[in-house]
Formats: structure tokens, sequence, C-alpha cells
């Protein structure tokens, strides 16, 4: 079972990291149809539309990755140190939540930090999603090779 739940999350988090450069390309798509004048009459939500819709999806998924995490964990699939990765990942991307949505509202400077985090979450996910397999994970650190000299 703990192998089948660490393919899961491992599946979960190279679909989160996937959105996640996704996400990227559709920012610089919202800036720029602003910018190139294709949308200068539509408001910045409209721009951003599809950027904000997929941010709002990975929020449950990192949720889900965590939830599947903590099993992966307990079913001693996954480290409790890739565990703390997962939660971390979610606890980056409910900053990036606020970041992209509240701060606006606060401060233009803080609300900038929302493209940061984002490098944050990419890093977070690729570390996540790339991770070592299920049995380095379970058997631990390498064992030095003995030495020959008695």
């Amino acid at each position: 079972m703990g192998k089948v739940v660490f393919r899961i999350f491992q599946g979960l988090v190279w679909i989160f990291f996937a959105a996640a450069v996704v996400q990227f390309f559709l920012a610089g798509l919202g800036a720029f149809e602003t910018v190139a004048g294709i949308r200068a009459d539509a408001p910045d939500d409209e721009a951003f539309g599809m950027h904000a819709i997929l941010g709002l999806l990975l929020v449950p998924t990192a949720l889900l990755i965590l939830i599947v995490g903590l099993v992966s964990a307990l079913t001693r699939g996954l480290s409790w140190g890739r565990f703390g990765m997962a939660a971390g990942l979610f606890a980056l991307m409910f900053v990036q939540l606020m970041l992209g949505g509240a701060a606006q509202d606060v401060s233009p400077y803080l609300a900038a930090l929302h493209g940061l985090n984002a490098l944050l979450l990419l890093i977070v996910s690729y570390t996540l999603a790339r991770g070592r397999h299920l049995s380095q994970i379970t058997e631990g650190a390498p064992q030095a090779a003995p030495s020959r000299v008695r």
C-alpha cells in the first residue's frame, strides 16, 4: 500500500509542478495582453482570469498533496522530512493566495512578492516531484562501504 500511496503523491506533485509552470505562462499572457493593448479595454481581472482560476485550483491540489503525503509517511512510503516539504508547499500556496488577493489592497510592494513566492513554489514542487525513489526513502541513507583496512 505504501508504494501505491507514494506513487499517487508523486503524481499529484508532478501535476502541481506542471500547473505552476502553466501559471507563469498565463501570468505573462495576461500582462502582455494588457500592455500590448490587445485587451486594453478589459479590466485586469479579465486579462488574468485563467491565471486566477488555475491558481484557485492549485490550493485544493496542495491540500490533497499534504493529505496523501501524510498517509504516505504513515505507511512508510515517504520520509517525514519530505512530508515536511509537502506541508511547506501547502503553506507557500496559502501565502500565494493571500499575496495574489488581499495583499493588492495593502501594498503593491507586498503584492509584488507574489511572483517571488511562485518561484519558491516551483522549486519546492520540483524537488518533491523529482524526489528519491520509495526504496531509498524507506531504507534511509545509504550505508558506507565497509573498509578493507583491518
